[in-house]
């Protein structure tokens, strides 16, 4: 028998009104475990238990959610809020998304937005169009259209954008390409408005990569465009008025991981093995302190000669960050991340690695 969530409680004081007292949710399954029903009710000012909301959802055959729909209660029943409706094609992918909204007042229910997929035979999506519905019928205000190579990675991502308003089309591309071992070595984006009448794409920025033979990124740069060249940013740039952050990404562990660099434009990394790595459990010290074994998997034994009192133990990262500090002569350091820190008893700084 499987564990589900069916009613959760809050107890909240000093909001608004409605928000004094208890919340509940309610959660609703059908026998295969999808959620069919939530129901969210909460007490008054009387103290009494009021419906306030309920989602309901619809599955086909396969699982797939294929209506949701979320009512609010008024004062005489349950009125329509919104409703999304799904269609899947036979491989199980979303090929289209229906949005309606109802009005404060009437609860009947109007087109809002449309969204449309397309995929190619391998099931990697290839074109996506959002359409608005105004004056009565569909208008298309979004189209994405996605790009593969032979070995399915995304080498361009098109997108367009309408502006009836203002009766223009901006367009913007973002290019990818990779080396043999299909890692990322470059990412470049770019843009164009009809509207001034140009012919060409523009570009904005550009990240940069190279890897070691493990798929390991050894180097990374970021780029923007400037007076007709690329020059070095620190990952981070001006667009109409906004400042957008654009970190440099470390991929490593044969790409399973990742760690984010903002505010730089260029990251440079090397790499020890760590199985290749070989510590004696005792090592010879000057300083009479001992730390074993080093790489450590949970327990950090300490030997600290002449101290009669356990030592004081700072553990820090390499950015000087203080992970962990406690007392004693046995360290239990199995909730640290494996990677590279420094251990610092009574003032004594040890390098250690946690694997």
């Amino acid at each position: 028998m499987q564990n589900r969530l069916i009613e959760m409680v809050w107890e909240l004081q000093g909001f608004v009104p409605q928000d004094n007292g208890h919340y509940k949710y309610f959660y609703s399954f059908d026998t295969i475990g999808n959620l069919i029903e939530r129901l969210y009710i909460h007490k008054n000012w009387s103290d009494e238990w009021s419906n306030g909301e309920k989602i309901l959802y619809t599955y086909d055959d396969r699982n797939n959610l294929i209506e949701e729909f979320r009512d609010f209660w008024y004062d005489e029943g349950w009125g329509h809020n919104y409703r999304y409706a799904y269609i899947y094609d036979v491989n199980n992918n979303l090929i289209e998304e229906l949005y309606q909204q109802s009005d404060d007042y009437l609860f009947v229910l109007a087109n809002v937005r449309k969204t449309t997929c397309s995929y190619n035979i391998s099931n990697k999506l290839t074109l996506v169009i959002i359409y608005i519905w105004e004056n009565e019928q569909w208008k298309k205000r979004y189209e994405d259209l996605y790009t593969y190579d032979s070995n399915n990675n995304l080498i361009e991502y098109l997108g367009k954008y309408w502006d009836w308003f203002f009766d223009f089309r901006y367009e913007y591309k973002t290019t990818y390409m990779f080396d043999l071992q299909n890692n990322m070595k470059c990412k470049s984006y770019q843009e164009w408005w009809s509207s001034w009448g140009s012919d060409e794409w523009r570009n904005i920025w550009k990240y940069t990569y190279t890897f070691d033979k493990n798929n390991n990124t050894i180097e990374g740069y970021f780029e923007k465009w400037e007076n007709d060249k690329w020059v070095n940013s620190n990952s981070t740039y001006w667009y109409n008025g906004i400042q957008y952050y654009s970190p440099l990404t470390l991929y490593y562990n044969n790409k399973e991981s990742n760690y984010l660099y903002y505010g730089c434009h260029k990251i440079q990394i090397s790499y020890l093995n760590l199985a290749t790595l070989s510590v004696p459990e005792t090592p010879p010290s000057t300083d009479n302190l001992h730390l074993y074994p080093n790489p450590i998997s949970n327990i950090l034994y300490i030997n600290l000669e002449n101290t009669p009192t356990p030592p004081e133990v700072k553990i820090y990262s390499l950015q000087g960050v203080l992970v962990l500090q406690t007392n004693g002569n046995q360290i239990d350091v199995s909730s640290l991340p494996a990677g590279f820190y420094v251990a610092n008893v009574n003032g004594i700084n040890r390098k250690i690695i946690k694997q």
